[in-house]
């Protein structure tokens, strides 16, 4: 780096002592006188030299992957949650389907798989009820299954559900046949 040293002329043998203005020169105002152009790179640096510029670039350069990164697997997480939530309103809905109809003919009917391919991945649905044997008491096992690139995840849930109680039928159909 060059460094410039100047010589500046003082002033203060030029002051007017009296109240007048200051006469000018005859050669008009002079411009500082330099000399000594001397060579100096511990006093005056322009900018950053190359280790510094490549060190800041690689710290800007990994904050900016980790942000990346963090962002992808944000994005991810979001997908993976809305596919969950697809498989819990596919269960939500065979639930009904099956409270309206009623278990028994649920199970008479024997449609207990098939493929909801109403939401975007398309969920398959398995239904597997069995009787425990305690006034028409059915355990239900309802679990939906997709594809997430080639992984399988899975929802299930399981509930009770009543059927129709074999006394309650007696006690209706007798009075309809007197």
């Amino acid at each position: 780096m060059r460094s410039v040293t100047c010589e500046v002329k003082s002033m203060k043998g030029r002051q007017n002592t009296g109240r007048g203005r200051e006469m000018p020169t005859a050669s008009g105002p002079q411009p500082p006188a330099c000399s000594n152009f001397k060579l100096r790179s511990s006093h005056f640096q322009l900018g950053f030299n190359l280790v510094e510029t490549l060190a800041a670039s690689m710290i800007l350069s990994g904050a900016v992957l980790t942000l990346g990164a963090i962002s992808t697997n944000a994005l991810t997480s979001t997908r993976l949650h809305r596919h969950y939530e697809t498989a819990a309103s596919v269960i939500d809905m065979q639930l009904t389907l099956i409270d309206q109809v009623g278990i028994d003919q649920f199970i008479e009917a024997g449609q207990m798989e098939g493929v909801n391919d109403q939401f975007e991945p398309n969920c398959r649905w398995v239904v597997a009820t069995e009787y425990t044997g305690t006034d028409n008491l059915y355990a239900v096992k309802i679990t939906v299954t997709w594809l997430e690139g080639r992984r399988p995840y899975s929802v299930t849930a399981q509930t009770m559900l009543n059927g129709a109680s074999l006394a309650s039928e007696e006690t209706t159909k007798e009075p309809q046949t007197q």
